[in-house]
């Protein structure tokens, strides 16, 4: 799951490498702007 989300996240010019950061950027961008459903958020938390 973690190199899903890093992959998203290098695609949009994003880079971390920690598990926390990429996590609250997935949520903040995608799951709280309703491009993901909740569900998603949950999954990954």
């Amino acid at each position: 799951m973690f190199y899903s989300l890093l992959a998203l996240a290098i695609a949009y010019k994003y880079e971390t490498s920690k598990h926390a950061q990429i996590i609250g950027w997935f949520n903040k961008n995608f799951v709280h702007e309703g491009k993901f459903d909740e569900r998603f958020g949950k999954i990954i938390n």
